[in-house]
């Protein structure tokens, strides 16, 4: 997954701008990469809960993952 990647490769950004000397600049970067970390966490949040939602057991074995009816794929 590369929100992962996205994910940790602006956490090290996040730590980079620490030893930025100058104010405006460390601004600049703490509140950029903190988006972009918030963006890449609600990414794979999505995902994840996508993949729980797909891989999880119906309640009503007749219909399918997609909803539609299992009955009526066997009538046809």
């Amino acid at each position: 997954m590369s929100s992962i990647f996205w994910w940790v490769r602006h956490l090290q950004l996040l730590i980079a701008s620490y030893g930025l000397k100058d104010p405006f600049n460390f601004v600049m970067t703490f509140f950029a990469s903190n988006l972009m970390i918030l963006i890449s966490a609600a990414l794979l949040a999505g995902f994840i809960y996508r993949i729980v939602v797909a891989l999880r057991p119906t309640k009503d074995e007749s219909t399918m993952p997609d909803g539609t009816d299992r009955q009526a794929e066997k009538s046809d």
